[in-house]
């Protein structure tokens, strides 16, 4: 409190003095959540590790390395997720590099299965590698105990194959030609849209629904979980 000057009054000090209570309270706050999570961290542990898929996906990126903060800040490049199809985590790990560093990775996520008797997944999509002309293909290699695993390049990367000739994606028919292509590649699967349908004739009220889904925003079809086949 000595910075403070004579001229400073009353409330200015209160002020202060509230901003130091808080900060302390805050630290001790702070300190007991974080036992109070150490103390369940065997649990979420086991939680994370009880998930798994038939249906994979791995992907990598690196925006969420662009948010990491402290003494890890700058030191991972890419983060790398493989997901189920019910879009949960199964494991992640941080790398210098893309494609790198994920043996051990793959090595964990296949004991895991093997320790739980767990069927081996059916499909696994990636962002890359998924082809080879000589033999095996590198994700395939990757995962060897799973040798009925089939390895395909994943939807929205068949996509960017298909629009190669832009030069940028920036042009105003790039998204407007990305759309087509998506509508052509996908189709709303017909018993949600059955229900849907019947949903929205029991809002109107009276009269069947029309028969199209033209008129029910996008928006609302994938917020109502509508899948796509």
């Amino acid at each position: 409190m000595c910075k403070r000057t004579l001229g400073n009054g009353a409330n200015q000090l209160r002020t202060y003095l509230l901003d130091e209570h808080t900060r302390s309270w805050m630290s001790r706050l702070l300190f007991v959540y974080a036992r109070e999570v150490a103390s369940r961290l065997e649990e979420a542990k086991a939680r994370i590790t009880s998930i798994f898929g038939s249906i994979l996906k791995m992907d990598s990126t690196k925006k969420v390395t662009k948010k990491l903060a402290g003494a890890t800040a700058g030191m991972s490049a890419w983060v790398t997720n493989v997901e189920n199809e019910h879009d949960q985590i199964l494991i992640s790990v941080l790398t210098v590099t893309e494609g790198t560093g994920l043996h051990t990775m793959a090595s964990g996520l296949m004991q895991r299965y093997h320790d739980a008797s767990v069927s081996p997944p059916l499909v696994l999509y990636v962002d890359q590698e998924c082809c080879s002309h000589r033999g095996p293909s590198k994700m395939s290699l990757l995962f060897h105990q799973w040798d009925q695993l089939v390895v395909r390049l994943d939807a929205w990367h068949v996509m960017r194959c298909f629009a190669a000739g832009f030069t940028t994606d920036s042009l105003p028919v790039h998204s407007l030609f990305m759309a087509c292509l998506s509508f052509c590649i996908f189709e709303w699967d017909q018993g949600d849209v059955a229900r849907l349908q019947q949903a929205k004739a029991g809002e109107v009220g009276s009269g069947p629904w029309d028969s199209g889904i033209g008129n029910i925003p996008l928006k609302e079809l994938a917020c109502r979980h509508m899948r796509r086949v």
